[in-house]
């Protein structure tokens, strides 16, 4: 695993909670290097996947094979990962409102956010916000 990819892993696994895993193969992680640090500099804005396939000089569809053999990863899924990292942060270091932490992690539906965060974490937001504030 490259050193980008290594770095990538730790900083997700520091911001996720228990049960986060990266399970990156590897392969193309270099070529992915500005494509990950784009998605973590605008994981508030929406991001589509042509504007990412564009950064790395390929059409949709290769950059999709690609960034999944290189994160273990869809697009999709990598995203709604790192958005719920930074939302984790956020309920375990803020008093934001769940509303104003979805809104700041690029989720224009409160409902969706709920739906994808419990994906993740396996409960809802606010009951992650009061295991993590009830062991510090």
């Amino acid at each position: 695993m490259s050193g980008f990819a290594d770095e990538v892993s730790v900083a997700l696994r520091e911001i996720a909670s228990p049960g986060f895993e990266e399970e990156s193969s590897g392969a193309g992680l270099d070529r992915l290097e500005p494509v990950c640090v784009h998605i973590d500099r605008h994981v508030a804005k929406p991001i589509c996947l042509a504007e990412l396939a564009r950064m790395t000089g390929l059409g949709e569809s290769a950059f999709s094979r690609l960034f999944k053999k290189g994160t273990g990863r869809t697009v999709p899924q990598y995203l709604n990962e790192v958005r719920t990292a930074r939302a984790c942060r956020l309920l375990a270091e803020t008093d934001q409102t769940v509303n104003e932490i979805a809104a700041g992690c690029g989720y224009s539906s409160l409902a969706n956010f709920q739906r994808q965060f419990q994906k993740v974490q396996h409960r809802p937001p606010l009951a992650y916000r009061c295991i993590v504030r009830r062991t510090r």
